[in-house]
């Protein structure tokens, strides 16, 4: 199974710490492509250039599909670090469907895809870069994402929780940290703003489940 990431220097940080290592260790067999493109701005969500590096993000994607028809393709943000064997759990999810996510509320994250290659999920992510590169300010590829797929034909899943697992509300470094459920295979570090707060949750995260494993 193919796994794109995408990432900015700034954010190289989370991709040496804890992305690569995770993939690294329960990610056998895995076809990683890990691209660094260039720094728009801080990198931090909402900032300026951060539309500019949504783009980078999508036409990657939509590379990365070229030729993939009928298989499948992972795309992950970097401040995502794995924690046990994920693929079953993405096959289990993606049985009748074409696109399986984590999720931010009711809405679809873009942080973290199981895509479904093929015409139909092309197009939505093409549609997607092409709205991306049309929209001014801060508009997020995430965003663009769940107001296309609300018309589209695409059939969306759901990564269940606690094994695909977020805090689910915005945290801020120096804030008690929510308890981690057991169980968790993957955590995904949005809802956090700031490298920084994402390093100390993730580092946070990962002491956890690995001294309750020790």
């Amino acid at each position: 199974m193919k796994l794109l990431t995408v990432y900015s220097p700034s954010h190289r940080v989370l991709f040496d710490g804890f992305f690569l290592p995770s993939v690294q260790r329960y990610g056998i067999g895995m076809e990683l492509e890990a691209l660094v493109c260039d720094q728009h701005g801080l990198g931090d969500y909402y900032t300026a250039g951060w539309n500019r590096a949504m783009q980078d993000k999508i036409s990657a994607i939509v590379l990365a599909m070229t030729g993939m028809d009928g298989r499948t393709i992972l795309y992950s943000d970097v401040d995502v670090q794995w924690f046990g064997e994920i693929v079953p759990g993405i096959e289990a999810a993606l049985t009748g469907h074409d696109l399986a996510a984590m999720r931010d509320g009711d809405a679809v994250c873009a942080g973290f895809l199981a895509i479904r290659v093929s015409p139909t999920t092309r197009d939505l992510f093409c549609a997607v870069w092409a709205a991306l590169q049309r929209s001014a300010g801060y508009v997020g590829d995430q965003q663009i994402l769940n107001r296309l797929l609300a018309a589209s034909p695409v059939r969306v899943a759901t990564l269940p929780r606690p094994a695909f697992w977020n805090l689910g509300k915005h945290w801020t470094r120096g804030e008690p940290i929510p308890g981690i459920p057991v169980g968790v295979l993957l955590q995904h570090a949005n809802w956090v703003r700031g490298v920084e707060a994402k390093r100390t949750l993730m580092e946070h995260v990962r002491l956890s489940i690995e001294g309750a494993r020790a």
